[in-house]
């Protein structure tokens, strides 16, 4: 039995793609509590190589990251991080759905570290919310995974649409950021009272 799973394994991970990723989009306070560190993080090397895995040997991708400011937890200062899927000569594994990064990517990253998964971040995609440079780039704002300026932290995981946001500009990464550390803080303070 082990053997057959081994040899499936196998068998998707030299196929050219996996399909079909699903994955329900966290609220804004899902993704503060189930990461175990969030920061604010550039990209300075992508790595793909074989992985060790136990039944068979799937490509994997390494990202660097230079942690800029922390905002949960204690990440290294250069953290990497590893997810399934990349490309090693003429063998390639896609993983639908899984980020992409290239060097010199500016994210705020919501990662679990504490274990193996296919990708360490937050709901798959929705744990990397893009930094981008707006106008004459003096104002960092942040954008969801798929380039949509995220407007407010209560759009995230929203199942409708909310037409009031549209008009607004894109946060910039400071408030951003305040609100996730105000978060990280309301949440500690509710596991540390008593029952």
């Amino acid at each position: 039995m082990h053997r057959f799973a081994g040899a499936t394994l196998i068998a998707l991970c030299l196929s050219s793609s996996t399909q079909a990723t699903t994955v329900v989009a966290p609220s804004f306070e899902q993704l503060v509590s189930q990461a175990d560190i969030v920061f604010e993080g550039e990209v300075i090397d992508t790595r793909a190589r074989i992985g060790a895995a136990r039944d068979g040997s799937p490509i994997v991708t390494d990202v660097y990251f230079r942690v800029a400011r922390p905002l949960k937890g204690a990440p290294a200062p250069t953290l990497v991080l590893q997810f399934l899927g990349g490309e090693i000569d003429d063998r390639r594994l896609t993983v639908d759905g899984m980020p992409r990064f290239v060097r010199g990517d500016r994210d705020v990253i919501f990662a679990v570290t504490s274990t193996t998964r296919i990708s360490p971040l937050v709901g798959l995609m929705h744990g990397r919310v893009r930094i981008t440079a707006e106008g004459d780039g003096k104002q960092d704002t942040v954008r969801l995974f798929d380039g949509t300026p995220l407007r407010a932290v209560d759009a995230l995981g929203a199942t409708r649409r909310q037409p009031l946001l549209a008009a607004r500009p894109a946060m910039s990464l400071a408030a951003f950021e305040s609100a996730i550390v105000s978060e990280v803080a309301r949440q500690d303070a509710a596991r540390a009272r008593p029952r």
